[in-house]
């Protein structure tokens, strides 16, 4: 008498993605001609500095995945604003990003997959 054998369909994996984003904050600039490497962000914003959280929500508000602020640094030749960027590393693929930074009193923003994929710099003040 012979068996069936009877193999399980493996899962797709899900789609991961990965991507460098940041935020950018006004800033105090430097009283001296020597500009420092990094910078800190401006009062009012001192919520937004090197290893705050980062949060990210899909669209049912799930937390899918949390990183932290890297250092400051300047923009360039504008030394009025500091710019923090973070990595959001294996990513689960969702309809909806919502990406919280900051103290209790900020919002969240709203991003596609799309356009996380193009790693957007987004500004508060």
């Amino acid at each position: 008498m012979s068996g069936t054998t009877s193999r399980a369909t493996p899962s797709p994996t899900p789609k991961l993605i990965n991507a460098s984003l940041s935020i950018t904050v006004p800033t105090v600039p430097p009283s001296t001609v020597l500009i420092p490497s990094t910078c800190n962000a401006a009062p009012g914003y001192t919520d937004i500095s090197s290893g705050a959280q980062v949060v990210v929500k899909n669209e049912h508000g799930s937390v899918i995945l949390t990183s932290t602020l890297g250092d400051g640094a300047y923009m360039g030749s504008d030394l009025g604003h500091c710019k923090f960027s973070f990595a959001l590393d294996d990513l689960p693929l969702a309809k909806i990003y919502q990406i919280h930074v900051g103290n209790s009193f900020r919002g969240v923003i709203d991003y596609t997959p799309d356009q996380i994929e193009a790693n957007p710099n987004f500004a508060i003040g």
